[in-house]
């Protein structure tokens, strides 16, 4: 089924909008061009120099804030979604309190789930103490030849993120805001039946007509504000910032309140011999996590049933439930207005962080650098479900005591950095040389506790910011579960770096870094990650091009698992009837647990003709010593083991169409395709989802040189035997249909088969600016193509039968009459989409006096504009991590279950709507 998702009446909210409302200032006239097109290229960081763009040997992709993608952006991340080949960001489903999912070059380590942030130089910084609004330049190292001056936490990929500073031009106070508004609509939810069509298909009847999407869903009204002061005497300049971020999730009771303040100061002294950078930033926010869940209670409850038990046909206590009318008795189905009123599920983050760089130069050739960094993060979750709720607060059960239940989580995190490096350069008319040594200091402080409370009623007391600052849980719940964690980290580091640039055209560029941490095992703890790479530009010797600069670079990094202490022992002791205690062994300790490694070469070709630019990347990665699982011993225990290799091809092309005096119009286009396979399994095969169960995921599992995200399954033919059972594909014709999970899955005997690929193929980015006089306009489109995922929903709920009679009947032109639920082939559907992903126009108007105009700058757009897909589900992007726990897999955390990167393709119920979003902003000033 083809989809087209199109414009709807909720432009009449943004014409009703304030036009005084100022987000984030769309390109002037001369800066319209993409970085790639400019004709001064930008000094990149590369580790701790910076280096001309044209002097880059290494993958390295660059974007500043006038390339940024426009409108209600709060995740950083999402601000070059699209723009960078090879850099996959997915935030699917959109929820407002979700980060996006940010690979570098597809999956590259398997404990580290998220790139490694470098905020101006602090290592390790929080991406969420960032607003969009404080970035000036985001930088990407894509592969290990830049990778490697960030050692064992790198292999991930490493964002450089550089935020907003008054650079000197600024001497006397200058004031900036900007701000929009915006309204955003859920995109349609999978196709289900309406109440009359329901009673016809012989579903059970309560005599209401409920559209139950309407009850759990809203339009978000979201709005943010950005005020700015720069100033500056003498060579003293400093940047203050602040931000007001009000976030609607198209979800009921979801979204968040932000307040941020970013302060950047800079200063020059002992006759501009000393340079000092202090930065302080505080983030606070407040967050409605919501219930995903009501989106799924949505689809599939009943359309007949009522809202309300008094409007029920027939008498029920109306007061059991809250009010609610619940089908009591039936499997893992709740009234979905009764699950998002009565419950609540809160968030607190708290980010402050601050650091100071201090350069002087001891010599016109010698710099001496010093820098220290500190971040200090706090977050708390508060989940209340009433004892009136049917849904998890268990009214029904026998026992008052245990009605209503609560799940409070505190975490507390500490880091602290210091670095010392110095620096050399030299220039002459035939050669540039830079040299770095330096070393590095990370201290790290992790704290986590959990509560659980059953039998708790007073919500009041959830307010309480820290667990362990109220004495009476117990008193006010009648059992109680406490899990406490606390364990500390050291990093240490000594690195250099070397660059050596020849005639203009000649670039050669060598780093080491020496690293060790205490997070893992005593006996692996330092590691070395050394890198090379070269580039030659030899387009002073072709005529017909302006560049022609070849790059090879080859490097080692490292990645440690988002969980500390994995090499350590875990005990967990019980109490039982307050006087008998047990204590269990969780985890053996592994004293030779090492950090991942990767290693990876990288080819590259840059070109230029004329107003074309080009840039071609292949390269080809080992991920191996996965810090995973073994269940070799009586506990399990964490070892390396396993390994990942990838081959990837990324180009990159922009061209300027037209460039005059009054108008210009550019394009860029992105494309990025990657293979990966197992290699040196600890076993073969390895099965990361088993197929068992009424409703079966496919079989994922794992062989030396097969891909991964392989969705396997015996495929159904659509017939029946005489006996009424299913006749399945005889792949080897051997009369037999073999379904064995052992050593004959990957042999002749088996006859499953490939269903399809969670993991895609192709991905595509092509953006548009076109500018006439004072008007621009911008445009994203976004493609992903060859992936494929498991519509769940139609698994669980197509097709009318009396077993399902108590649901809602999903409808699609797929169906097969004679599939079942456990046939997971007719439920693996390609999920290839296209997405005008943004598109915005706006004018710039001079406002002020003629001496010192100001530039007052209106926009309008929409995000997520239009989709083409032949899904049938909600959201066609790529499923590239399971949510669901599966067995050996998933990753027990103090507060749920680590999602699984070897399962891809599952589309599971408890997805959050994606939206269409509406905005208008302004923005004057600076």
């Amino acid at each position: 089924m083809m989809r087209f998702l199109h414009l709807s009446g909720t432009l009449m909210l943004l014409a009703l909008a304030p036009a005084a409302l100022c987000a984030q200032a769309p390109p002037t006239n001369d800066t319209l061009i993409r970085d790639v097109l400019l004709p001064t290229p930008p000094l990149l960081d590369l580790g701790y120099m910076r280096l001309p763009q044209s002097a880059v040997a290494a993958a390295v992709v660059h974007t500043v804030s006038l390339g940024f993608n426009q409108g209600l952006v709060s995740d950083p991340a999402l601000l070059v979604q699209g723009s960078m080949a090879g850099v996959q960001i997915y935030n699917r489903g959109g929820d407002p309190n979700a980060l996006a999912l940010m690979r570098v070059r597809g999956l590259s380590s398997y404990a580290q789930r998220q790139p490694l942030v470098v905020v101006d130089g602090f290592v390790g910084a929080d991406i969420e103490g960032l607003d969009p609004n404080d970035i000036a330049s985001i930088t990407v190292l894509k592969d290990a030849a830049a990778q490697a001056m960030y050692g064992m936490r790198a292999s991930n990929g490493v964002l450089l993120i550089s935020t907003k500073r008054n650079q000197g031009t600024q001497q006397s106070v200058a004031l900036a805001y900007s701000g929009q508004v915006a309204s955003s609509v859920a995109y349609p939810s999978i196709e289900v039946m309406d109440a009359a069509t329901y009673r016809a298909a012989g579903g059970f009847d309560f005599g209401a007509e409920t559209v139950w999407m309407d009850e759990v869903q809203r339009t978000g009204l979201s709005h943010t504000h950005h005020l700015a002061l720069e100033g500056g005497k003498g060579s003293t300049h400093y940047r203050i910032a602040g931000n007001y971020r009000d976030v609607d999730g198209v979800l009921r009771k979801s979204g968040f309140k932000q307040t941020s303040l970013r302060a950047n100061l800079h200063d020059t002294s002992i006759n501009d011999k000393l340079t000092i950078d202090v930065a302080v930033a505080y983030t606070d926010r407040n967050s409605q996590l919501g219930f995903p869940d009501a989106f799924r209670h949505a689809t599939t409850y009943n359309p007949t049933a009522p809202i309300l038990a008094r409007d029920a046909p027939f008498p029920l206590n109306e007061t059991l439930y809250g009010g609610y009318f619940e089908q009591v008795g039936s499997f893992d189905n709740y009234n979905p207005k009764s699950l998002v009123a009565q419950n609540n599920n809160n968030g607190k983050r708290q980010i402050f962080n601050t650091s100071a760089l201090l350069q002087y130069a001891l010599h016109p050739k010698v710099n001496l650098h010093a820098r220290y960094g500190y971040q200090s993060s706090f977050s708390n979750v508060r989940t209340f479900y009433t004892p009136q709720s049917y849904f998890r607060g268990v009214e029904g059960l026998t026992i008052d005591v245990y009605k209503g239940l609560a799940y409070l989580s505190d975490i507390t995190q500490t880091s602290s950095l210091y670095e010392a490096f110095v620096q050399y350069q030299q220039a002459t008319e035939r050669i540039q040389v830079q040299l770095v040594l330096g070393t590095s200091a990370t201290v790290g402080r992790y704290e986590a506790q959990q509560l659980s409370l059953r039998g708790f009623r007073d919500e009041d007391e959830l307010a309480i910011r820290q667990i362990g600052t109220f004495a009476k849980w117990d008193a006010l719940s009648s059992r109680s579960e406490r899990q406490t964690t606390a364990l500390g980290s050291n990093l240490n580091a000594y690195f250099g770096q070397a660059f050596v640039g020849i005639k203009d055209n000649l670039s050669l560029h060598a780093s080491a870094r020496y690293e060790g941490t205490d997070q893992l095992g005593a006996a692996t703890q330092w590691a070395m990650y050394p890198a090379v790479g070269a580039a030659w530009d030899l387009g002073h010797k072709i005529t017909v091009v302006d560049q022609f600069k070849l790059r090879i670079g080859y490097g080692a990094t490292g990645a440690l698992p988002d969980q500390w202490g994995l090499a350590r022992e875990q005990k967990e002791t019980q109490i039982v009837n307050d006087s008998i205690t047990q204590t269990f062994l969780r985890r053996t300790a592994n004293p030779d647990l090492a950090p991942e490694r990767k290693t990876e070469l990288n080819f590259g070709l840059d070109m230029r003709v004329g107003k074309v630019a080009a840039t071609i990347e292949w390269y080809n990665r080992k991920a191996s010593d996965w810090v995973s699982r073994s269940f070799n011993n009586s506990a399990p225990q964490w070892v390396n083991q396993n390994a990942l290799l990838t081959k990837g091809i990324e180009v990159a092309v922009d061209i300027q169409v037209v460039q005059t005096a009054r108008a210009n119009y550019s394009t860029g286009l992105r494309l990025a395709s990657h293979r990966s396979y197992y290699g040196e399994l600890a076993q073969e095969p390895l099965i990361f989802s088993y197929p068992g169960g009424a409703f079966a995921v496919p079989l994922v599992a794992g062989k030396e040189g097969e891909q991964l995200g392989q969705l396997m399954g015996v495929r159904f033919t659509g017939m029946l035997n005489a006996a009424g059972s299913p006749i399945f594909e005889d792949v080897n014709g051997d009369g037999v249909i073999n379904r064995e999970l052992g050593t004959d899955l990957y042999t002749s005997r088996s006859d499953y088969q490939v269903l399809g690929s969670g993991m895609p193929t192709l991905e595509l980015g092509w953006m548009h600016q076109w500018q006439v006089g004072p008007w621009a306009l911008q445009a994203l489109v976004r493609g992903t193509f060859g992936h494929s995922l498991v519509n769940r929903y139609r698994q669980f709920h197509e097709g009318i039968s009396p077993q399902r009679g108590i649901y809602n009947y999903v409808v699609t032109e797929l169906y097969t009459p004679a599939a079942s639920a456990n046939y997971v082939d007719q439920f693996v559907e390609r999920a290839d989409f296209l997405k005008l992903d943004n598109l915005s126009v706006s004018r710039t108007f001079m406002v002020g006096k003629a001496a010192a105009p100001n530039n007052l700058r209106v926009q309008a757009g929409v995000q997520n504009l239009l989709l083409y897909s032949r899904y049938t589900g909600a959201d066609p992007e790529p499923v590239l991590e399971d949510p669901n726990p599966t067995s050996g897999i998933t990753v027990p955390d103090p507060y749920g279950f680590r999602p699984s990167a070897l399962v891809t393709g599952i589309d599971r119920r408890t997805q959050y709507l994606p939206a269409k979003t509406f905005f208008i902003a302004c923005s004057i000033g600076l």
